[in-house]
């Protein structure tokens, strides 16, 4: 019975080693310019393909999730977004973008 136990204990502990690795990333995103309610595409790696398990907020604000991909991510700047970095979470880690904040056009 223990070798049974010592492949299983194995394959599990390989397991959540891959996950800890898929720590999300933000390579780019488009625009790079515009107001809250505009979509916005982030391109990157290790996004979960179902959007109620990614997390993206544009500074300390929330936003809505349109569509998701392991590589891209779509969706709208909310309202009360300031010019902060953007993060996205996913199975417990976070990305942030790299490129800078998005920037808003007052009106």
């Amino acid at each position: 019975m223990t070798l049974i136990l010592r492949p299983a204990c194995f394959l599990i502990c390989l397991f959540y080693t891959l996950v800890a690795v898929a720590q999300p990333k933000i390579n780019s995103f488009t625009p790079l310019l515009g107001p809250a309610g505009t979509q916005v595409t982030l391109t990157g790696s290790g996004f979960d393909t179902d959007t109620s398990l990614n997390i993206v907020y544009f500074g300390s604000v929330k936003a809505r999730i349109l569509s998701a991909t392991q590589n891209v991510l779509k969706a709208i700047v909310p309202f009360g977004t300031t010019n902060q970095t953007i993060s996205v979470a996913t199975g417990g880690l976070t990305g942030y973008s790299s490129t800078g904040p998005l920037k808003k056009i007052r009106k």
